[in-house]
C-alpha cells in the first residue's frame, strides 16, 4: 500500500474513533449527571411532586430503560440528523442550536480575527524591537491579559463603556452592538500565549542559517520576514488556534452569560439549570464535532503553509 493511502487510512480510522468516542461521552453528559429531569418539569411552588407522577414522566421521557438502549436510541437519531427534543419546550435540539448558533459563531469568529490582528501586530512588534521598552510593555501586557478573569474583565468593560460612559450596551444583542465588548474580552482571554509564542519563533526563525543566508543574497528585510520568517513562524501559530477552539468555545459560554446573549452558551447553561438534558447533549455533541472539523482543516492548513510536513508524512 502507498504511504499516502496509509496516512489517510490512519486518519480516517482516528476521525472514525473520534465520532464514536464522541457518542460516548455526549451521551453519558445526560445519562451520569445529577438531578432528575422529571422532579425539574414537575416541581412548582404549590404542587406536591408524588412518586407515582415522577415514574410516569420517567417513563414517558424513557428514563426508566438501560442506559444500553438509551445510547442506541441516541444513536439512532444521530443516523436520522436528530438530536431529540428538548424536555421542557418541546422544540427539536437541532432547531434550538440552529437559532443559538449564529450568535456564537459570529462572537467566536470575530474574537479569533481580532485575537490574530492582537498576535500579528504586537507579537511582530515584541519581536523586532526586542529587549526594548516597547517589548517589555507588550510582555507585561500579556501576564496581565492571561490572569485577568473572562468575567471579571467584562464585568469592568461593563462598568466602564456601558454604565460609565454610556457608549456600547451592558447586554443583548442590539443589532450587534452588543457584540463589540464580548468580542473584545475573548480576544484579550485568548491572544496572550499566541503572542509569547509569536514573538519566540519570529525570533527564532530571524537568526537561522537559511534567513541569514538569504540576507547575504541581498534580500530586502520586508521581503525575507514575509517569504521566510513569517511563513516559519505561522505553523505552530495556527496549531494553536486550533488546539484554542475549546477554550474559545467555553470562554463564549461565560461571556454570553455575562453579557445576556442568547447564543449557544446562555442555551447550555439554561438547560443544565432545568436538567434539560437532550439539549446538553447536543450541544456537547456539536461542539465536539465543530472541534474535530477544525483540528482537521487546521492539519491541512499547516501542509499548505509548510509543505515540509506533507513530505514527511509520506516518508
Amino acid at each position: 500500500m502507498r504511504p499516502s493511502l496509509r496516512a489517510w487510512g490512519r486518519r480516517g480510522l482516528g476521525i472514525v474513533l473520534s465520532f464514536l468516542f464522541l457518542t460516548i461521552v455526549s451521551f453519558g453528559v445526560g445519562s451520569i449527571a445529577p438531578g432528575d429531569a422529571s422532579l425539574s418539569l414537575l416541581r412548582t411552588d404549590t404542587v406536591a411532586v408524588n412518586t407515582d407522577d415522577v415514574a410516569s414522566v420517567r417513563h414517558e421521557l424513557g428514563l426508566d430503560r438501560p442506559w444500553p438502549e438509551r445510547y442506541l436510541r441516541f444513536l439512532g437519531g444521530l443516523t436520522r440528523g436528530s438530536l431529540g427534543d428538548s424536555y421542557f419546550s418541546g422544540h427539536t435540539v437541532t432547531g434550538d442550536i440552529a437559532k443559538a448558533a449564529p450568535i456564537t459563531i459570529n462572537l467566536s469568529l470575530a474574537s479569533l480575527v481580532l485575537a490574530v490582528a492582537f498576535v500579528l501586530v504586537l507579537g511582530w512588534l515584541a519581536a523586532k524591537y526586542q529587549g526594548s521598552l516597547l517589548d517589555k510593555l507588550i510582555l507585561g501586557l500579556c501576564y496581565v491579559g492571561a490572569a485577568l478573569p473572562s468575567f471579571w474583565l467584562g464585568l469592568l468593560l461593563i462598568s466602564l463603556f456601558a454604565v460609565s460612559l454610556g457608549w456600547l450596551p451592558s447586554s443583548g444583542w442590539h443589532g450587534g452592538r452588543g457584540l463589540i465588548l464580548p468580542t473584545v474580552v475573548l480576544a484579550v482571554a485568548i491572544a496572550p500565549p499566541f503572542i509569547k509564542v509569536f514573538r519566540g519563533r519570529f525570533i527564532e526563525v530571524a537568526d537561522s542559517d537559511f534567513v541569514r543566508a538569504a540576507r547575504a543574497r541581498g534580500l530586502k528585510t520586508s521581503t525575507i520576514e514575509r517569504r521566510h520568517v513569517l511563513r516559519g513562524t505561522l505553523v505552530p501559530i495556527v496549531t494553536m488556534l486550533g488546539v484554542s477552539l475549546t477554550s474559545l468555545l467555553s470562554g463564549s459560554v461565560v461571556v454570553e452569560v455575562v453579557f445576556g446573549l442568547p447564543g449557544l452558551g446562555s442555551m447550555v447553561m439554561e438547560a443544565i439549570g432545568r436538567r434539560d438534558w437532550p439539549v446538553v447533549q447536543g450541544f456537547v455533541f456539536v461542539i465536539g464535532v465543530v472541534v474535530i472539523a477544525v483540528m482537521q482543516l487546521v492539519d491541512v492548513a499547516c501542509r499548505l503553509i509548510d509543505p515540509s510536513l506533507k513530505a514527511g508524512e509520506r516518508a
